[in-house]
């Protein structure tokens, strides 16, 4: 219920249940629909990753029905979870899709990329931004992409998120490890989140809850295995008072 201090939610959105098919295929039919958009990983509600079927079905009921498919990477895009964007992990290619965060190594920045027929639909006017395309903003975009390239960090983000998942699951109170790459999730079987994130502040650990029993885990994509072992075994001390 995150969403309920953001009231009223832009209209004309119908929401379908993730990973559900048949809801999915239901609410294209039964409204006027334009287009589908969704998070590949449901980062707010918990870490939560659409399974890859789902996903393929998406993209295939968008071009059967002629509608777009915009895909928000704001929190999984730039190699979070491995793969420089996440609806790769799917194999699937999206009509649009959102840009932020990761594109300019903390520097203020959000991008929109179209596919050449749908940008094509858009003039001068029609959308507009006060800070969008300065030259600041899109000078670190450019060198932090292409640093990140350099440095093959997908491959990085791949070894060190597995190192994560790994240690994660082995911790006291965790029942299971969600996510790909360097955006997890974790879930307790005591609702103890919130007050791990205050003891983490104690230990030295920045910690991220999603309600009470969800700790979500979006590290620096340079993160070591070393940083990861000393976090875990503080996470482990804190977990143990649960």
């Amino acid at each position: 219920h995150y969403h309920e201090l953001f009231q009223p939610l832009t209209p004309g959105f119908v929401h379908a249940e993730p990973d559900d098919l048949e809801d999915l295929e239901r609410l294209v039919r039964e409204n006027s629909t334009a287009a589908i958009m969704l998070e590949c990983i449901q980062g707010e509600g918990g870490v939560w990753p659409a399974e890859a079927t789902f996903l393929k079905r998406a993209r295939e009921l968008c071009s059967e029905h002629h509608l777009m498919l915009i895909i928000d990477e704001v929190q999984t895009g730039f190699f979070r979870t491995g793969a420089p964007f996440a609806y790769q992990l799917a194999g699937i290619e999206p009509d649009i899709v959102s840009l932020a965060k990761g594109i300019a190594d903390g520097f203020p920045m959000g991008a929109v990329c179209a596919r050449e027929e749908v940008a094509s639909l858009m003039h001068p006017g029609d959308h507009g931004s006060t800070f969008g395309g300065n030259c600041l903003a899109a000078t670190a975009g450019r060198a932090c992409v292409e640093e990140m390239v350099k440095e093959d960090i997908g491959e990085h983000v791949i070894e060190a998120g597995n190192h994560l998942a790994e240690g994660l699951a082995k911790l006291p109170h965790v029942t299971e490890v969600r996510g790909h790459g360097l955006m997890r999730g974790a879930q307790l079987d005591v609702p103890f989140a919130t007050e791990a994130v205050d003891k983490g502040l104690e230990a030295g650990l920045i910690l991220n809850h999603i309600g009470d029993s969800i700790l979500r885990f979006l590290p620096p994509l340079v993160i070591t295995n070393a940083e990861i072992d000393t976090m875990l075994e503080r996470l482990g001390k804190i977990l143990e008072e649960a």
